[in-house]
């Protein structure tokens, strides 16, 4: 269902050839096997294109349909009486969700005279299914990778929008002088914690992995955030386990991942892990990062089952890297700690 705002002529009618579309594309890919794997990406583009114009034959916008995609926002667009537009960006995953990185902030490549642009989002992943939504209406947070993009969410409630949380229209917004500086004044001002701040890479940047808008100080997040990252870390990187005099770069790996993923830095990454020598542990003295191995465990637990990764086989790295230490700690007892009540 499109829930609609203030209504622009012929906007119904539009929404009507949308649905259509939909319901006639969600019958095709029933009938079609490999329905995912042909229509992924352009594909579906092409598809919905197809059967926009099949469908407006005999309605205001018969002949009127083009497809832009490519560098142009959006991929289709209608045209009507006045010279008008609405327009249909097409979106899809591989994945079972509805979520997936939308276009910039700054719109620099929207066509001129649309009123409304609608997604249209395929979801390829588990079963095939499709929905259609105001843009505006599922655009829930921003991820960056060289500047800032909207995060969609074709789930989204009314009211849980970016533009929501930061007090301004959508149209306000992307019609605003400058859309970026806009974002970011408001971002600060309504979201941030102190701390905190907006951050937008750089266009020589090498990350490829999108970020989340804040740049936040590994030490003053909560208790329960370090301790899942710490138990993640623990997972992911266990040469953090090894004497810093045989690895030096042993939190090289992490302190990247970090920062990549979570948009985190830490000056003092070493105490993080080891702060405050060795502890005793049933008669057995150990580095005091085996000691906070011990204290989040439960949590490693469940990161091991995220991962799919084998305990008796991740309990064996975790030996190898502290055995070269001047204190051998044999598996067993690693493992006993481990599975401790």
């Amino acid at each position: 269902m499109i829930i609609s705002h203030t209504p622009k002529p012929y906007q119904q009618d539009f929404e009507h050839l949308l649905l259509q579309s939909e319901q006639t594309i969600l019958a095709f890919s029933k009938q079609t096997s490999n329905f995912a794997a042909q229509y992924a990406g352009t594909k579906l583009e092409d598809l919905l294109f197809e059967n926009m114009n099949n469908l407006a034959k005999g309605t205001v916008f018969s002949k009127s349909i083009e497809k832009i995609s490519g560098h142009h926002f959006p991929d289709i667009i209608a045209g009507y009486p006045v010279d008008r537009f609405f327009g249909v960006e097409v979106k899809t995953t591989t994945q079972n969700h509805w979520t997936t990185t939308g276009n910039s902030i700054l719109e620099s490549t929207r066509r001129s005279n649309i009123d409304n642009i609608y997604l249209f989002f395929g979801k390829l992943g588990g079963s095939v299914e499709f929905k259609t939504r105001l843009y505006q209406d599922c655009l829930m947070d921003v991820a960056v990778t060289h500047q800032p993009r909207y995060r969609i969410d074709m789930n989204l409630e009314r009211g849980n929008t970016i533009f929501d949380k930061i007090n301004i229209d959508y149209d306000s917004l992307r019609n605003s002088p400058n859309p970026v500086k806009e974002f970011s004044k408001r971002y600060k001002e309504f979201i941030l914690k102190p701390g905190e701040e907006v951050w937008w890479l750089d266009t020589d940047s090498k990350l490829e992995e999108l970020q989340a808008p804040i740049i936040r100080i590994l030490n003053l997040l909560s208790k329960k955030e370090q301790s899942d990252l710490l138990a993640e870390a623990f997972v992911l990187f266990p040469e953090v386990f090894t004497p810093v005099g045989i690895d030096k770069g042993k939190y090289n790996r992490f302190s990247t991942w970090l920062v990549k993923n979570h948009s985190i830095v830490c000056s003092n990454v070493r105490d993080f892990f080891s702060a405050g020598g060795r502890k005793n542990i049933d008669g057995v003295s150990v580095p005091k990062i085996i000691f906070k191995w011990i204290s989040v465990r439960s949590d490693v637990k469940c990161y091991l089952r995220k991962y799919g990764i084998d305990q008796e086989s991740y309990l064996q790295i975790v030996a190898d890297n502290v055995s070269l230490g001047k204190q051998k700690l044999a598996k067993d007892f690693l493992r006993r700690q481990f599975n401790r009540n």
